[in-house]
């Protein structure tokens, strides 16, 4: 799963540095939630964490979405962070980016599938540039 995002991304120069995990079990979210994105096997399927900070200010990631396709999940990463790329201020973390956006923006465009598919493909020509 990690390696897949990181194929997915290898094209995008990002804003600031981001730091991303992924957590197979359930009971094994070690680091996940102070990550800049994070994606996690739960019983319902995976979920998608943003905006956790290790350094000061301490922040813990924020639920995001649930999915229950490993696919789909993996694609709303992608999307975030290709959407990040977009809008970001230059050296702006995640964290603070999602909390000038509004979680509920996030989501609302993450779960709209058509959105969805907008950003990636948004992504994919400013990455071909």
């Amino acid at each position: 799963m990690a390696a897949k995002l990181c194929r997915r991304l290898a094209d995008a120069a990002l804003p600031s540095r981001v730091q991303a995990a992924v957590a197979g079990l359930a009971d094994e979210p070690v680091g996940l939630l102070v990550r800049d994105i994070g994606l996690a096997r739960a019983p319902a399927g995976w979920e998608l964490y943003a905006g956790g900070h290790a350094e000061r200010p301490v922040k813990q990631a924020q639920l995001i979405a649930v999915e229950t396709s490993a696919d789909t999940a993996l694609e709303m990463a992608e999307a975030l962070l290709r959407w990040y790329r977009a809008e970001a201020d230059y050296g702006e973390p995640v964290w603070r980016w999602l909390e000038r956006t509004g979680l509920s923006a996030a989501r609302e465009r993450l779960l709209d599938a058509e959105a969805r598919e907008a950003m990636l493909a948004e992504g994919v020509r400013a990455g071909a540039d």
